[in-house]
């Protein structure tokens, strides 16, 4: 809903709370095919060579990701690519640029690089600016 709200912010008029759940629906149903459609031409030079950097030093990446706002930061979703990738969480960084993400993070014993809003979490291990900055931890 906070995607939504940022989105209806300069709406022409106010919706119902009914209207605004149809709307988040069908916002996150596009996410979805959107993230089925998705390739590494979508990925910004920094990210894609970032990402290249780090496979070439060796560095196993899962990534993980919700199409709706959870209610309560639930660690679940690092939880099972650390199992996928053979690690115990405290062997694994998870980056983040959702504040919820960093509590999920931390309540799931992950070390964490935040970005965005997810840098300002008190509980962040790494706040970090650029993504490439990823390479300096």
């Amino acid at each position: 809903m906070a995607s939504l709200d940022i989105i209806l912010e300069r709406a022409e008029r106010r919706y119902s709370v009914g209207e605004r759940e149809t709307l988040a629906e069908k916002k996150n149903q596009i996410y979805i095919e959107l993230l089925q459609q998705m390739s590494t031409s979508d990925l910004s030079d920094e990210v894609k060579e970032t990402l290249e950097r780090l496979h070439l030093k060796g560095y196993k990446i899962a990534i993980g990701s919700s199409s709706k706002n959870a209610k309560k930061p639930n660690p679940e979703v690092f939880l099972k690519a650390a199992e996928y990738l053979n690690f115990a969480p405290h062997d694994c960084l998870v980056v983040e640029d959702a504040f919820a993400g960093i509590a999920a993070a931390v309540s799931g014993g992950f070390d964490s690089a935040g970005i965005g809003e997810a840098a300002t979490h008190e509980k962040v291990t790494y706040p970090i600016k650029r993504f490439q900055q990823l390479l300096d931890i």
